[in-house]
């Protein structure tokens, strides 16, 4: 029997764990901090000389440090409008973990697109179904 790609998406989303991006990562918010962010569809991050610069929609935020960069681009990635920064050793743990289960997806996509036997050109959607279940856009 063929899968359809909104089917094997949602199957590797429940067995391989379906976690969110800050809140399922987070341990303690001791040291933690609340930020607002902007809400857009285009989510860009890059380095500009000395600092790291997040570009949500037309939203410009502004980083020294370049994992704080990444845990604000992983939280609007995953659609966030608020997130909890929390202190730098539980941040890079917490992105670490992310980035592990991102690999961890991407490969489970990439086997499941072969097992069932899915055209080249419908792995786009089933990328696109796991975008839409898991909440991350453009990650994988």
């Amino acid at each position: 029997m063929i899968k359809s790609p909104e089917k094997i998406a949602m199957e590797i989303w429940t067995s391989l764990g379906n976690r969110k991006f800050p809140e399922s990562y987070l341990r303690d918010g001791e040291g933690a901090r609340e930020v607002s962010l902007a809400v857009a569809d285009e989510v860009i991050m890059f380095r500009e000389n000395e600092f790291v610069e997040v570009m949500i929609g037309t939203e410009r935020y502004y980083f020294l440090k370049a994992d704080e960069a990444k845990f604000i681009f992983y939280s609007a990635k995953s659609g966030a409008n608020r997130t909890t920064v929390p202190d730098d050793d539980e941040m890079k743990r917490c992105i670490r973990e992310f980035e592990e289960d991102l690999d961890r997806w991407s490969k489970a996509l990439r086997n499941a697109a072969k097992e069932n036997d899915l055209k080249p050109a419908d792995y786009p959607f089933l990328i696109r179904s796991f975008e839409e279940i898991s909440g991350i856009k453009g990650l994988l």
